[in-house]
């Protein structure tokens, strides 16, 4: 069994300037709209949390525990 940490950060933003640093040691970043979001192919359970405390403009911290069979 492989047991692993991560972190995401899931940020709102209404109007980007600048560029995006697309790549970095460890991972990837992506500018997604809502929409984009939930048509992805493999979401977390609790994407639509997620995507709640976003839409509430409230710093928040959200746990959670997954366990998953596939990459």
């Amino acid at each position: 069994m492989i047991q692993e940490d991560k972190y995401f950060y899931i940020v709102k933003i209404e109007e980007p300037e600048g560029e995006l640093t697309v790549d970095f040691e460890g991972g990837k970043s992506l500018w997604l709209t809502e929409k984009e979001i939930l048509e992805l192919p493999k979401l977390f359970d609790d994407i639509s949390a997620i995507l709640g405390l976003v839409n509430g403009r409230k710093f928040a911290f959200l746990e959670k525990k997954y366990q998953i069979d596939e990459y």
